[in-house]
């Protein structure tokens, strides 16, 4: 078994540099004089360009990554809002607890009612399934739904029957 892994180890290293090779660098080292030649510029022209567009490229690297980060932040920080444990936070972004933990923290996040004892259930659907639990008629009737975009899913929140008085009789509270 031990050296069946290791074979499958090494062929995916293998699969893996071959396929990456076609990436910015080796690409540009194999073609350097075609393209230089086809632009009719110099070696040192062609070098500030490629070090010109490395650059822009990593400034935007890190205004994207961090845009990026702060969907997933807010996302959090929300579905927390929404009364969802760190737990099922981390199962339903793919993001760690600890993180989520720290986020609240960090932004000083509180719930509006607490830890309240209403029961909800959370369910991660695509589009389709969306409709079809909105179009039976027995999930809207005497219960409570929010629903939460989460890039192309949406997470629906619902609580039923005795826990829609327990919410009713929760009051936001006041400065």
């Amino acid at each position: 078994m031990f050296n069946s892994l290791k074979f499958k180890v090494i062929l995916f290293g293998f699969i893996f540099t071959f396929f990456s090779s076609f990436g910015q660098s080796y690409f540009l080292g194999l073609f350097n004089s075609s393209i230089r030649d086809a632009l009719s510029i110099t070696h040192g022209q062609f070098g500030s360009i490629y070090a010109s567009a490395t650059l822009c490229s990593s400034l935007l690297l890190i205004w994207v990554g961090k845009k990026i980060d702060d969907y997933v932040v807010i996302k959090a920080l929300q579905l927390y809002i929404e009364g969802i444990s760190y737990r099922e936070i981390e199962r339903i972004l793919g993001v760690s607890h600890v993180s989520v933990m720290n986020w609240v923290k960090i932004y000083k996040i509180q719930r509006p009612f607490g830890d309240s004892h209403v029961k909800t259930r959370h369910k991660v659907l695509d589009y389709n399934e969306l409709i079809e639990f909105i179009a039976k008629r027995d999930n809207m009737i005497n219960s409570g739904t929010i629903i939460t975009a989460l890039e192309d899913r949406f997470l629906v929140t619902t609580w039923k029957g005795d826990s829609i008085q327990d919410f009713k009789q929760l009051s936001l509270p006041t400065d």
